[in-house]
């Protein structure tokens, strides 16, 4: 409702749409989500290299190696701090 359309003309682009993006820079369409730092799903967790060997996860990013993550969105749940801000200013 508020994000403009993309501007493909001029490469501007206000929302993810790959597929199209990936036709303004002549690549394939891949989305990659990156993390700092290793996520405590990932600790104690090892990851298949393209050769079929297995390298730990948290060497990975101390070497500065980002890691994906799934891109799934979490929304944090603030509804009593709602409720406690708007009863204290009505308090007042």
């Amino acid at each position: 409702m508020f994000t403009p359309e993309n501007d493909f003309e001029h490469g501007k682009f206000y929302y993810v749409n790959v597929p199209e993006m990936a036709e303004y820079t002549g690549t394939q369409p891949l989305l990659v989500e990156q993390t700092f730092g290793t996520p405590p799903s990932l600790r104690q967790c090892f990851l298949l290299t393209p050769d079929g060997g297995l390298v730990d996860a948290e060497r990975l990013t101390e070497e500065g190696t980002p890691i994906g993550r799934y891109p799934g969105i979490t929304l944090r749940n603030a509804h009593f701090q709602y409720i406690v801000t708007w009863y204290i200013l009505y308090a007042t």
